[in-house]
């Protein structure tokens, strides 16, 4: 589909591509930002050095990307460090997006001790590692699939738990980029132990509901859960801090002024 008569009637002054730079939708789009005299940006999670191992088409457009971008917008930090690494396009650090805090709000307390974890059941996940030590606890554990939930009902869903729990490791090739869900923890009020895997600690440890340990340190986390559902923060604290850096609309005026900068 050609979408640039779509795109030529609204008059752009910026494009925002989400798409992966190596990716042929992405050389699309800096075509059509070309055609049309528009600028364009282009924003990355990868936060391994893995771009090498790319087939040699990939690399092709990811350096074509790098080379003709007007500005590269990179998740977190190790990110923006191998992408200045591959550029001499401008850098900047920001979400892909915000947490919607209209939908995700507290809907009530918990109404027992209890554990969640959200996500993908993956090894780099480590549901089962999860799973095995609230077992040494008295507190019930909800393992929900988030494919599995009606995206509407997740708020009630995080708002029913004490806490939630993250156990993601990093891997050779791969490694969080965000793990939004965290995010939406926060958003709901619900108080979250994590390891401190990839960008993690980056993005939401300057919360005070957020407790990281190191991701081998299973005695570390097991302590963690059991100070925070015995010893419940602040909620408020987690949902103030998400709807005053990284809701919706935050995150939209940080994108607003980095364009128009």
């Amino acid at each position: 589909m050609n979408v640039e008569p779509h795109i030529r009637r609204f008059k752009p002054d910026w494009i925002v591509s989400m798409t992966e730079l190596w990716r042929q939708q992405s050389l699309i789009n800096l075509s059509t930002a070309k055609k049309i005299n528009c600028k364009i940006a282009f924003f990355r999670w990868e936060n391994l050095p893995l771009d090498d191992q790319l087939p040699n088409l990939y690399q092709h457009i990811e350096k074509q990307v790098l080379k003709h971008a007007d500005l590269i917008i990179c998740g977190n930090e190790d990110a923006k460090e191998i992408t200045e690494k591959r550029t001499s396009v401008p850098i900047i650090k920001l979400l892909e997006t915000g947490i919607d805090t209209a939908m995700f709000k507290p809907t009530g307390e918990p109404e027992k001790k209890s554990v969640l974890y959200l996500g993908r059941n993956a090894p780099e996940k480590r549901v089962e590692w999860i799973k095995n030590i609230v077992m040494g606890t008295p507190y019930a554990f909800t393992n929900a699939n988030a494919g599995l939930y009606p995206y509407s009902e997740l708020p009630k869903l995080i708002s029913s738990h004490s806490v939630g729990a993250i156990a993601s490791i990093d891997l050779p090739t791969w490694r969080e980029q965000c793990c939004y869900v965290v995010g939406e923890m926060l958003a709901c009020g619900t108080p979250v132990v994590s390891t401190d895997a990839g960008s993690i600690p980056e993005i939401w440890g300057s919360c005070q509901n957020v407790f990281i340990s190191p991701q081998h340190d299973l005695n570390k986390f097991w302590h963690n859960i059991i100070d925070v559902v015995e010893n419940p923060p602040d909620r408020d604290v987690a949902v103030n801090f998400i709807r005053e850096n990284y809701s919706n609309e935050v995150l939209a005026r940080r994108y607003m002024d980095a364009l128009n900068g």
